[in-house]
């Protein structure tokens, strides 16, 4: 089985899971909006898709055997999430496993620790995380802007 690996698109941090996940969740939704009528069934209009969802529950973040902490690792995760004072947005990160690969943004981290160094700092961490796509750049539809 291949690696689960998140890579910060607009600065420092490759995540590389030690096991890969027993599953990956996708979530898509279009949106259809009915229209008014004076009688009868309305009808639905199309109006747009809302960004893919990707949820991961089981993955690891492991040094026991080196003997060593995660802290740090579950640090630059969380610092993903955080707005970055220059673009004013948390950062864009690449989803890949196997031959697939997505462009989004976390949306939610959860952290278990689990075996803990003398100090008290982690060694073993379950993390589970929920994804949001990002529209692919250059690919605004619909939109005017007037100048």
């Amino acid at each position: 089985m291949g690696q689960f690996v998140l890579v910060n698109l607009e600065g420092k941090g490759t995540y590389v899971f030690d096991f890969f996940p027993r599953e990956i969740q996708s979530e898509s939704r279009s949106n259809w909006e009915a229209q008014d009528t004076t009688i009868g069934t309305k009808p639905l209009f199309y109006g747009n898709r809302d960004p893919q969802r990707l949820t991961i529950d089981e993955l690891w973040l492991d040094r026991t055997a080196a003997n060593e902490s995660i802290e740090p690792d579950i640090t630059g995760l969380f610092d993903l999430q955080n707005e970055d004072p220059k673009l004013g947005r948390p950062r864009a990160v690449l989803a890949l496993w196997g031959d697939r690969q997505v462009r989004c943004v976390l949306e939610n981290i959860n952290v278990r620790e689990q075996f803990f160094n003398k100090d008290g700092s982690p060694q073993r961490a379950r993390v589970s995380l929920q994804l949001i796509q990002l529209q692919d750049e250059g690919t605004a539809v619909g939109v005017t802007i007037s100048g």
